[in-house]
């Protein structure tokens, strides 16, 4: 999910199946803090159909999830 106009958003699982646990990898601009060429932080976060994950989007910026079920 990317915008020109900087955002905050709150992407919610509830599509995913039953109480099931995914590994959620998440790619999210990482600015100068991390020190790669490409500036892309990445993190692992375990969630199911219950979770919420509110981001803070800058200008011209996203984040991608990729989800892998744990079972």
């Amino acid at each position: 999910m990317t915008n020109n106009d900087r955002r905050e958003i709150t992407i919610s699982f509830d599509f995913l199946d039953g109480n099931m646990p995914y590994l959620a990898e998440i790619y999210t601009d990482g600015g100068k803090a991390v020190k790669t060429r490409t500036q892309v932080l990445v993190e692992k976060k375990k969630v199911n159909k219950k979770n919420k994950l509110r981001f803070k989007l800058p200008a011209s910026g996203g984040v991608a999830i990729h989800l892998m079920p744990l079972n």
